[in-house]
């Protein structure tokens, strides 16, 4: 997020008192996040007209350490869905996506015992991945996995006492 500046004057005693003239948040995604839709509508536009037409910088889009505002990322969606005629163009945008597209998040994904901790991890990274996103994971000791695991260890305790 990107927080404009703040403008100084000065009061009556001649104090510097500082007044948010603009305040925006702008919204960023990973750019490594365009490659893969890029490559879904390569059949159908040319990548550096889509690019220069959403104001996206073609450099930028290698670099998980660069970030696109959400506005333009808006605009290439919406130029993909009407380019490529397909209002579920992202299920195609899907089979592009690399181990390097979100930056770790993949690895840390793959290098979870469980579904429980990638979603967990997920969590945790997403805003590598946009900032206008926030997730939220609940533990709840009343799933049916902690009823099991509380139940087998209520039966191991009967059984070493009984």
């Amino acid at each position: 997020m990107r927080h404009h500046l703040n403008e100084r004057t000065f009061d009556q005693k001649g104090q510097a008192c500082y007044h948010r003239y603009m305040s925006e948040i702008t919204h960023t995604t990973i750019a490594t996040w365009v490659m893969p839709i890029l490559k879904a509508i390569e059949p159908f536009c040319d990548n550096s007209k889509a690019l220069e037409q959403v104001g996206i910088d073609p450099n930028s889009i290698s670099d998980s350490n660069q970030r696109i505002p959400l506005t333009k990322m808006r605009h290439l969606w919406k130029l993909a869905e009407d380019v490529s005629g397909d209002d579920c163009i992202g299920l195609e945008v899907i089979k592009y996506i690399s181990p390097t597209s979100f930056h770790a998040i993949y690895n840390a994904h793959h290098a979870s015992s469980s579904m429980r901790e990638s979603l967990e991890r997920l969590v945790t990274f997403s805003r590598i991945i946009s900032t206008a996103t926030t997730g939220a994971g609940k533990k709840n000791p009343d799933s049916q996995r902690h009823r099991h695991y509380r139940d087998r260890l209520k039966l191991v305790g009967q059984r070493q006492t009984g």
